[in-house]
């Protein structure tokens, strides 16, 4: 099944903080997009200065595992005018937290594209498929340059938890 940008609805070149932003689709991605994916997540993960050197010594951290694709837990967002260019991802943790709550396991957007609303939208449709899914609410860990994203979509800080890459910020939005 494929969707469009955003929750719903086609995304269009609307202008972005930085100019027109991309039309884009998003689809449940399959074992096919692995490669582009993995690409895509180094990429990212590398684009932030200050975790650069730490990520490259521990090189295993760079690496993703196809386990929220095996489980019809990622959605990718790929351009609509370039052939299908991967432009970013968001995957759940496969199973729920809890009963009512979901994890969020991972956002991911190329880093040319940031702040042009494209994290926002596959958040949206994260939300909104876990809703669906019958989730009352998401959790994240989040890293400290992710915490104001993560705040002005409506997550609220439940603590900080120490992780092998130093301290994530655990948080929760409601969903219904």
């Amino acid at each position: 099944m494929q969707e469009n940008g955003g929750a719903r609805g086609q995304e269009t070149g609307q202008e972005g903080q930085e100019g027109r932003r991309p039309g884009f689709t998003i689809r449940l991605a399959g074992p096919a997009d692995h490669p582009g994916l993995a690409a895509l997540y180094r990429r990212a993960s590398l684009a932030n200065e200050r975790d650069r050197e730490f990520l490259l010594s521990e090189p295993d951290l760079l690496q993703m595992d196809s386990l929220a694709i095996d489980c019809a837990c990622m959605w990718l967002a790929e351009a609509a005018e370039t052939g299908g260019r991967i432009l970013g991802f968001v995957s759940l943790e496969p199973g729920p937290v809890d009963t009512q709550t979901v994890m969020l396991d991972g956002l991911f957007v190329e880093p040319d594209l940031w702040r042009h609303g494209l994290g926002r939208a596959l958040l949206a449709h994260a939300c909104e498929r876990a809703h669906d899914s019958g989730a009352l609410s998401m959790e994240v860990l989040a890293n400290t340059h992710a915490l104001a994203f993560y705040r002005r979509e409506g997550f609220e800080s439940l603590g900080e938890e120490p992780q092998r890459f130093g301290v994530a910020h655990r948080m929760r939005r409601q969903l219904a």
